[in-house]
């Protein structure tokens, strides 16, 4: 008997939503009077790259949901539009946090699942995997977990042993980990999650909300699931890691 899987189709015709309105507060000394998705890499802005990114694994119809300093985005890609790709643009008048700016993005989405991901890093998943894994467990919502030898500045993702998420641990000194066994690792949210509408339908409209503080948490429990992945990882959100971008991106991905 043959059968036919239509996780790539499917995979291939999903929006993307880059979270996209930052205010960028860490780098303004660096980047001053720029969004932080365009901060400079090299000859290109950060955007470019995840844009390139999203492109190489066929994804091609992106929303930029864009708030602070947004007219600079919005000019910037009228003028060097990414080939190959559509851009959207839903706009935050005011800051409505990361979930609330999600929610805004609502009556611009097609489709029932849509990936979402930060606009200020870059986690090397395979999303075919990664999607694959999210339609076999029936999430309500699936976040990539990168692995990083120090993660002091990033919380801590706790699973189950059937991968459901079951805390979101903040100080370092009390992280719980993962055994993957071989070795005892912790996982972080790399950034990178895929998610059903039913999610979005749950956030209070022109509110602002925070994903991380208020929508993740109550998602606990239910059909919440962290895909865990060896891949590169970067968020130029503090000047260090900025600075250690401009060779590492150029060398590791080609901007759209």
């Amino acid at each position: 008997m043959e059968c036919c899987d239509n996780s790539a189709n499917s995979l291939i015709a999903m929006e993307a939503v880059v979270l996209a309105g930052g205010q960028g507060t860490r780098l303004r000394q660096i980047v001053p009077g720029l969004p932080k998705s365009l901060a400079p890499i090299g000859t290109q802005p950060f955007l470019n790259y995840l844009l390139g990114w999203l492109r190489a694994q066929q994804i091609t119809e992106v929303i930029l949901a864009v708030g602070h300093r947004r007219k600079a985005i919005v000019d910037y890609y009228a003028r060097h539009s990414p080939g190959g790709m559509r851009l959207a643009y839903s706009v935050e008048y005011s800051p409505l946090g990361t979930a609330g700016a999600l929610r805004n993005v609502r009556s611009l989405l097609s489709g029932e699942e849509f990936l979402v991901l930060n606009g200020d890093s870059i986690f090397d998943v395979d999303l075919r995997e990664m999607y694959s894994f999210h339609r076999r467990q029936k999430s309500l919502a699936t976040l990539a977990l990168a692995s990083l030898p120090k993660s002091e500045r990033y919380g801590t993702v706790a699973l189950n042993g059937h991968n459901r998420i079951k805390a979101f641990l903040e100080k370092p000194a009390g992280m719980s980990s993962v055994n993957d066994g071989s070795s005892t690792r912790r996982w972080i949210s790399g950034g990178v999650y895929i998610m059903t509408q039913s999610v979005l339908r749950e956030i209070p409209e022109n509110q602002k909300v925070s994903l991380e503080k208020d929508v993740f948490p109550k998602l606990i429990g239910n059909r919440f699931y962290g895909f865990r992945w060896d891949g590169y990882f970067i968020d130029i959100g503090v000047p260090e890691d900025y600075r250690r971008a401009q060779d590492e991106l150029p060398a590791r991905f080609t901007p759209c």
